[in-house]
Order: C-alpha cells, then sequence, then structure tokens
C-alpha cells in the first residue's frame, strides 16, 4: 500500500465516481495500490497482475480528480443515497468497504466478474433495470437486506465467502443463483421472489434461511449442497419445487433440515435427494404432488400433522424407523387411483420394513380403497363397450368391488376388532329370536333354549354345538325341519367368517407374525 505522506483527508462518493470515469484501469490499478497488506493474498485472476501506482502517479492521479494536496481518496467508498447511478463496475477491484445502501440504479448494471475485499453494503437498493453480479467474489459481508430486484437479479457462479443477506429482498423478476457458492451463512428471510429462481448446483457451507420466503413462481434446487442447517419454515412454494438431487449433508454439529409449516401449492419433486440428518416436515402441507422417489432418508424425518392432498410417492426410498406420519392428513379422493394404489402398497412395506405395524394397516387401507376406486375407474371406461367380453370384464370388477366393501365394512380390512365381534353378538341374538318362532315343525322350543341353541351353533367347532342340535327334536322328513338345518348351516358360515376376522384383527393388533 502506497499513500505519499502529505496526503491527509480521505474523501469519497464524487471523486471516487470520477475515478470510475476514468476507465477500469486506472481504477483498479489504484485500489490494488491501496489494498490493504493482509488482503493482497485474496487477489486472484486478472487482478494480481495489475501494477500499482508509485508515489508520483498517485499524487497526479489525485491532482487530477481534483483533490488538494492534504487530501487522498478514501479506500472505503461510499455512494450512499445516489439516485440514476448508471455504471459499468465489469471487473472492478472494490480494496475497501462499498456502501451503496438506498442507491437507485438506473439501466443495467454489471459487477461481473467485480472482487469486493471488504462488506459490500447494497441495503435497501433498488435496481430499475437488470442486475448483473456473475463470476463477482464478496470476500467479506455481502448486505442485501430489503434490496429490490425490479428485473433480472443474476449471482451465476458468486462466491460469498463472508455472511450473504437478502433478507426482506425483493424479486420482481427472474432470479439466477445457479453455481452460487455460500461459505458461510445464507439469509434469505422474507424473501419474496415473483418469478422463477434457480439454485441449482449452489452450495450451502453453513447456515441456509429461507424461514418466511415466498416463491411464486418455479423454485429449482437441483445438485444444491446444503452443509449445515437448512431451514425452510413458513416458507411459501405457490408453484412446483424442485430438490432433484439435493444433498443436506450432516456435520458434527448441525444436521437438521428444517420445512415445518412450508406450504407446497404446487408439485413438490425431492427425486434422489440425500438427507444426511434429521428431516422435519412437521405441520407442512402439500396441495399437489409429492415425490420422495429414490430418497435416502438417514435419520428420522418427522411428518407429524402435516397434509398431503394426494398420495406421497416414495418408490424405492430408505425410510429411517424414526419416521413419523403421527395425525397426518392423508387424501381421500383422487383421479388417479391405479397411480395411488401403487403408492400406498410402497408406504405399507417401506412401514413393514421399519416394524411400524400400526402405519403398516393404516397403509394397507389405503392401498384397499384404492383398489376399490381403480375398479370403478375401469367400470367407466369398460360402459363405453358394447360386448359381450365387456359385460363380463365388468361383472367380475364389480364381485371383485363387492368383495373389498364387504372386507372394509366388516373388518376395516381386517383391522377392526370390535366391528366382527359386535356383529357375532347381533347374528347371535337374531339366530336365537329366529330359534325359539314357533312353526319349524318341532316342539315348541323355549327362548333359553333358542339363545342356547344359537350360542352352541355360533361356535362351530366347539363340542356343545352338536349336543345343543341333539337335544332339539326336529323331524328331518318335514320341510321345516329341513329348513332349520339350513339356517343352522348358514350360521356356522357367519361365524365362521366373523371369527375368523376376529383372530386375524387380534393378531394384527398384537402384530403377531
Amino acid at each position: 500500500m502506497i499513500v505519499a505522506q502529505n496526503i491527509k483527508e480521505s474523501v469519497s462518493g464524487e471523486f471516487h465516481l470520477k475515478l470510475m470515469d476514468k476507465g477500469r484501469d486506472p481504477w483498479n490499478r489504484w485500489a490494488i495500490t491501496v489494498l490493504a497488506d493482509d488482503k493482497l493474498s485474496d487477489i486472484e485472476g486478472i487482478f494480481s497482475e495489475l501494477r500499482p501506482y508509485s508515489v508520483e502517479e498517485l499524487t497526479e492521479l489525485y491532482t487530477s480528480l481534483g483533490l488538494k494536496q492534504h487530501q487522498e481518496l478514501a479506500v472505503d467508498a461510499s455512494f450512499k443515497g445516489l439516485e440514476g447511478l448508471n455504471v459499468n463496475f465489469t471487473h472492478c477491484l472494490f480494496p475497501g468497504e462499498v456502501n451503496f445502501e438506498n442507491v437507485q440504479f438506473n439501466g443495467f448494471i454489471s459487477f461481473d466478474k467485480a472482487q469486493f475485499c471488504s462488506i459490500a453494503n447494497f441495503k435497501g437498493a433498488q435496481f430499475s433495470d437488470g442486475a448483473y453480479f456473475g463470476n463477482v467474489q464478496f470476500c467479506s459481508i455481502a448486505n442485501f437486506e430489503k434490496t429490490q430486484f425490479c428485473s433480472l437479479a443474476y449471482f451465476k457462479d458468486a462466491q460469498f465467502s463472508g455472511g450473504a443477506y437478502f433478507k426482506d429482498a425483493e424479486f420482481s423478476r427472474v432470479a439466477n443463483f445457479i453455481n452460487a457458492k455460500f461459505s458461510t451463512g445464507a439469509n434469505f428471510l422474507n424473501a419474496k421472489f415473483s418469478d422463477n429462481v434457480n439454485f441449482s448446483k449452489a452450495q450451502f457451507n453453513e447456515l441456509a434461511y429461507f424461514d418466511d420466503a415466498q416463491f411464486s413462481k418455479n423454485v429449482d434446487f437441483e445438485k444444491t449442497q446444503f452443509s449445515g442447517i437448512a431451514s425452510f419454515e413458513k416458507t411459501q412454494f405457490n408453484e412446483g419445487a424442485f430438490f432433484v438431487k439435493a444433498k443436506f449433508s450432516k456435520d458434527a454439529f448441525t444436521n437438521d433440515v428444517n420445512f415445518k409449516h412450508a406450504q407446497f401449492s404446487g408439485d413438490v419433486d425431492f427425486q434422489n435427494v440425500e438427507f444426511g440428518g434429521s428431516a422435519n416436515f412437521k405441520n407442512a402441507k402439500f396441495i399437489k404432488n409429492a415425490d420422495f422417489n429414490h430418497v435416502d432418508f438417514t435419520s428420522k424425518t418427522d411428518f407429524s400433522y402435516a397434509t398431503f392432498n394426494f398420495p406421497p410417492r416414495f418408490h424405492e426410498t430408505n425410510i429411517n424407523q424414526g419416521t413419523s406420519f403421527y395425525q397426518v392428513q392423508w387424501p381421500t379422493v383422487s383421479s388417479e387411483p391405479h397411480l395411488d394404489k401403487d403408492a400406498w402398497r410402497t408406504l405399507k412395506q417401506a412401514m413393514n420394513k421399519v416394524q411400524d405395524h400400526e402405519q403398516e394397516l393404516m397403509f394397507f387401507g389405503f392401498e384397499m380403497d384404492a383398489k376399490i376406486n381403480t375398479g370403478k375407474q375401469e367400470i367407466k371406461e369398460l360402459n363405453k363397450g358394447k360386448w359381450w367380453g365387456t359385460y363380463r370384464q365388468k361383472q367380475g370388477i364389480r364381485a371383485y368391488i363387492i368383495g373389498l366393501w364387504c372386507y372394509k365394512f366388516f373388518s376395516g380390512y381386517g383391522t377392526s376388532l370390535w366391528r366382527p365381534l359386535s356383529l357375532l353378538v347381533v347374528t347371535w341374538f337374531i339366530f336365537a329370536v329366529l330359534y325359539s318362532l314357533p312353526g319349524w315343525g318341532i316342539p315348541a322350543t323355549p327362548w333359553l333354549e333358542g339363545f342356547q341353541l344359537s350360542w352352541g351353533n355360533m361356535l362351530p367347532f366347539a363340542s356343545m354345538t352338536k349336543t345343543a342340535l341333539a337335544t332339539i327334536g326336529f323331524d328331518k322328513d318335514n320341510p321345516l325341519g329341513l329348513c332349520l338345518q339350513i339356517v343352522t348351516s348358514f350360521q356356522n358360515f357367519v361365524s365362521t367368517i366373523l371369527l375368523f376376522l376376529i383372530g386375524l384383527a387380534a393378531k394384527h393388533r398384537l402384530s403377531i407374525k
């Protein structure tokens, strides 16, 4: 750093603009001249090839800018509050702090391949046209809090070595952060994105906060790497949200991915995502399709109280044993039941793998419902046909649907213990009354004997069944006596089915396999 001894007062503002008007080369030579020695190691590329000004050259430069002998150009540049600023900062080196707070930039502004060696403050600035920060290096804090990007915001390949603050920033048009690198914290709290946003292949090495952010259009995090805490709490995704092949790594201190209360109004795609730590989707809302195919949940995942308007896809997904679907609101109707049954079957098998039997039974029930709806849809399609084969197909499908519906009604698909047990008691009572009625061609049976006969006949494998029947002296040659035999056989049949369903429900409830 070379500074003449007789220069004392540091000036900024208009004098920095005058130097910028002289061109990029004079600016960068001045910047490398006044740059602090401890920051020279951060200089890369063409900046490292710059030749500093000599004392005489620097004095001559200051004189040409209108500086007096007792003045020098400040290392820190302040443009605070300027209106209508339109300067090309492409390939510029900023040796000290730069203050663009509340500046109104007019026209397309380019900072392409610029390097900020100290704090860059754009708080409250407004870019009326495009803002180009491609390949920019921020060696310290980059503050874009409450900044308004009225047109394209381009940060492709930008490097943020210090904190990156975009809190309350507004992006009215496309925002491009492809391959951007955030070495420390990235703060997008309450940021508003009105158009498409692309963070694909970006790297967040420490904190990434998107809490309360609003994405009005599609947002792309494909192949993005999150190495620390990634928080999207209460974030609103109004259209598509794509996290395909994103990687949420686990480190020694932070391992949480937070999507609590996030709302996905469009399709959300987490295919092939790696969750190295825990993932929290508590109270999240998935309004449309949620794709978790081929995802690796290596730690616990919490979907409790979440809402799914469509069956989520978890095909070939590694679900951790600590995964919770407690009090989730699941969809009841879907336009694609043939796909839904596969989705529910996959979740059923996943829960079986982690020995969560209760949720396995729940997803099994959803799978059966989807099969009923699939059958109904197939009948609608077959109604377009007029040939005999179509009619026979429809009859077969109807019989299948009726069978599944009875299975659901009588036992909740083998999960309800009280339904078949209650029906068994009702059956016992009905047949007891029936056996006690006169007109069977047998001696009048008292009510007690009718209930005894019904009880014995309800347990077809019990020894008392035959004993109870033997006490009734019905005439086998009498048609009514024969009818009684048919009725008792029918009760045997119904009771056997209900007893089987009771045993099946007990097996499921006790997790006997």
